[in-house]
């Protein structure tokens, strides 16, 4: 009886052992690891990206103030992202993005050193016709590779893209906290007018959900006016709330 204990006994000291030898050794790895990631000094960046103006020569060359008229054949839309190599690159291909916020109106993340700025590159292409166009147009604008500072050093921004024309293109970043969400809906697929008191800009909506629509980001506190460029109905003036508890309201243009 004895030797039974002393044999049940040993196994279990045993395994406490390993059981402990396994602990510290998992802890000595995880601290490992934790002290590679803080050397490496790497950083998430959350960059939500939307077009906040798109080319107005659409809407001079077709002649159209409504996109039921324009056939889009085809489009990309190209943002690369770089602090150090490698190089991060959001593509869009649905037209439908491009209107309401490229890569699905979802964040674009990439990992890269502590920094409080980024690089960022934009290129726009489309191809689009009207019923009575014989040669399709070709859209190709682009911004080229420029240095931007992360507002307020924030690692969560929104990436502002305006490419109404050669003059007026750029790139605006914008501190997530302080983005507010226009959603601009009209009664059929349109063209829409803002003009923030120094600037127009021009989108369109297009189909989501069952309502025709395109998202426009203000900044908190300025003052915008949303016209539709297919109906008489008077231009809404709306201003950015600067309450954080509110995100987002809808600009009816019916």
């Amino acid at each position: 009886m004895k030797m039974v204990r002393r044999i049940i006994l040993r196994k279990i000291t045993l395994y406490l052992a390993i059981t402990l030898a396994s602990l510290f050794l998992l802890s000595g790895c995880a601290l490992l690891l934790s002290q590679f990631l803080a050397g490496t000094n790497q950083r998430q960046y959350t960059a939500y990206v939307y077009f906040n103006g798109l080319p107005k020569e659409i809407l001079d060359k077709t002649e159209t103030v409504t996109m039921k008229d324009v056939i889009v054949i085809d489009t990309l839309s190209v943002v690369k992202f770089s602090i150090t190599e490698p190089q991060y690159i959001l593509q869009e291909y649905n037209i439908s993005y491009i209107v309401n916020g490229l890569n699905k109106a979802t964040a674009f993340t990439f990992t890269s050193p502590e920094s409080n700025k980024v690089n960022i590159e934009a290129s726009l292409s489309m191809r689009y016709a009207t019923d009575t166009t014989f040669v399709p147009y070709s859209l190709d604008i682009s911004i080229e590779k420029a240095e931007y500072t992360l507002p307020n050093n924030s690692k969560n921004f929104y990436v502002l893209i305006d490419m109404t024309d050669e003059t007026n293109k750029n790139i605006k970043l914008l501190d997530f906290s302080n983005g507010y969400k226009f959603i601009i809906r009209t009664s059929n697929e349109e063209f829409v007018r803002i003009f923030d008191g120094e600037k127009y800009r021009y989108l369109f909506t297009k189909n989501i959900s069952e309502n025709n629509e395109c998202v426009f980001i203000g900044e908190r506190g300025k003052t915008y006016t949303f016209e539709s460029l297919a109906t008489t109905r008077i231009p809404l003036t709306r201003t950015a709330p600067l309450d954080p508890s509110i995100s987002s309201e809808v600009v009816e243009l019916k």
